[in-house]
């Protein structure tokens, strides 16, 4: 909600509003938007916001893939820079690194990893290491949506 939500009254004189709260970029992992309308993301999508790299399991039972598909597409027809993975079998969750040999938590964690080189934020190349003997994700492991 932070990158979206740039209402005045989200802010109070407590806090140096001088400092931005709007990050450089986002990074979702299998988000969750059922709030009240006034903190729902989807809300707020408008022209200049910072590059989004989201990842949905297409079996999240929290959020469907059509809702990931409509967000994604009115963040870039607000012209803004988005990039939507949905994992093929994973469910909520299916990206984190509890389990040392989980695919969709290095895909993921390669592909944040490009994304924050290729928009200024990371320098260089990537150092993520993938243990010996953990599946290096397909094409058709998951879809992109550019």
């Amino acid at each position: 909600a932070l990158a979206t939500i740039k209402s005045p009254e989200t802010n109070d004189n407590s806090y140096d509003v001088s400092i931005s709260c709007i990050p450089d970029a986002v990074v979702l992992q299998n988000p969750y938007f059922k709030c009240t309308p006034e903190l729902s993301p989807p809300n707020y999508i408008t022209e200049g916001l910072p590059p989004f790299i989201t990842f949905l399991g297409d079996e999240d039972p929290a959020i469907t893939v059509a809702e990931m598909i409509a967000f994604h597409d009115a963040i870039k027809q607000a012209g803004n820079a988005s990039e939507l993975y949905i994992g093929k079998g994973g469910k909520h969750g299916f990206c984190n690194g509890r389990n040392s040999n989980n695919p969709f938590f290095y895909w993921s964690l390669e592909l944040v990893d490009q994304f924050l080189v290729n928009h200024g934020i990371l320098p260089g190349e990537s150092i993520v290491e993938r243990p010996a003997g953990v599946k290096q994700l397909q094409t058709g492991d998951y879809d992109v949506y550019r």
